[in-house]
């Protein structure tokens, strides 16, 4: 796993007042935490130097001054609760903080909320994060920085003035690269060996602000979204949002722009997005099935009714795309563009997820059957 942490540097500054920060001409280190990796990374220019990298692209000035930050935390979901304990445990002033407003048919509690109330932290649930109370909530609350973390708004840059240092957003990928909203989704699905956490100022773009913190994790042959996610984004996610913040309340953090020559965007994932087409390379199709676990679900089509595959395995066998080349204890065969796909696990209409035996069996599946293929939009 490597760490890319900006250090110390010559500095020279042109004020930009809408963005509470400034550029200045210089170069920066990129300090490697592990040499197992070598670094292909979005800010071009990069050589090596005895246990140090050196880039090109200009970094801005340090942020923050080693005083206490007043904080307005931003989130929701059980990551968003992770990292405000996390910045709790850390000592940091949280003055307030945002998270989504309860639903009336909420089954479960909001656990940011929860978590706010428990430390008797200000609270604000607004419907939309650009409203005018949203804003001057903030406003009243003279915050110094914004933490977002699983936020799914826009922040509106009234609200981003009105914080010393602005606002960092967590992202679950390698930025630029991934932009958007369903990053891991494509990341896998696009056969990426490796993706990465990325802590970012955030601006008037789509995951588009200069970077504070950003490193790497394996994207593992078999890891779906929620494996990824739950094994290896979230935790190192909690960490890093901590560790942004401490740099930047001590004054050591400097964001570095990221090279748009290396961007990439893609849109929030949904089913269409995600039709198999199995004449398509086993390995493409596995790609979607992992890409789109846990949600939106890579689909097939079986007598006229949608067939979502949650998990399958690469296997042995050749037919024409899409037959049914066996049926087995532990799923069925299909044959691919290139050989087969085991079928272990699927949804369709009028079930939950069932093991893809016991639904073969319940459709009398045979061997010579035939899968037609999902409309997808490939966007990659």
């Amino acid at each position: 796993m490597s760490r890319r942490l900006i250090r110390e540097d010559h500095l020279a500054s042109e004020n930009n007042a809408d963005l509470h920060r400034s550029y200045f001409r210089g170069r920066y280190i990129l300090r490697v935490a592990a040499a197992a990796y070598t670094l292909n990374t979005c800010f071009g220019g990069v050589e090596e130097g005895r246990g140090t990298w050196k880039a090109s692209i200009k970094p801005n000035k340090y942020i923050g001054g080693g005083e206490e930050l007043r904080i307005v935390f931003i989130g929701q979901a059980p990551f968003g609760r992770d990292c405000l304990q996390a910045l709790i445990d850390q000592g940091e002033k949280i003055v307030g903080v945002l998270t989504i407003p309860d639903k009336p048919d909420q089954k479960n509690p909001n656990p940011v909320k929860e978590l706010a109330l428990e430390r008797g932290i200000p609270l604000l649930q607004p419907p939309r994060l650009k409203d005018h109370e949203a804003i001057a909530w903030v406003a009243d609350l003279r915050p110094d920085l914004l933490v977002l973390a699983y936020v799914t708004q826009f922040v509106p840059k009234a609200m981003i003035d009105l914080a010393t240092y602005g606002g960092i957003n967590f992202h679950p990928s390698l930025l630029p690269k991934y932009r958007g909203g369903s990053a891991m989704n494509w990341a896998i699905i696009a056969g990426e060996k490796e993706t990465g956490v990325t802590i970012h100022q955030i601006d008037e773009g789509v995951d588009t602000g200069p970077i504070i913190l950003q490193e790497k994790v394996p994207i593992d042959p078999d890891d779906s979204v929620k494996t990824l996610y739950f094994g290896k984004i979230y935790p190192l996610g909690v960490k890093l949002v901590a560790e942004a913040v401490r740099l930047i309340r001590e004054g050591k953090a400097r964001p570095v722009p990221q090279d748009e020559s290396q961007a990439s965007f893609q849109p929030v994932i949904k089913e269409e997005h995600v039709g198999l087409d199995w004449s398509q390379p086993t390995q493409r199709l596995y790609n979607f099935i992992r890409g789109s676990d846990p949600t939106p679900g890579a689909w097939a089509v079986f007598r006229g009714e949608k067939l979502k595959i949650w998990e399958a395995r690469p296997w042995e066998g050749k037919g024409a795309p899409g037959e049914v080349l066996d049926v087995r204890d532990d799923g069925f065969v299909v044959a691919t563009g290139d050989g087969a796909l085991l079928v272990k696990r699927v949804q369709f209409t009028g079930t939950g997820k069932i093991p893809a035996a016991e639904w073969a069996k319940s459709q009398g599946l045979r061997a010579g059957d035939k899968l037609e293929p999902g409309h997808s939009e490939i966007l990659l």
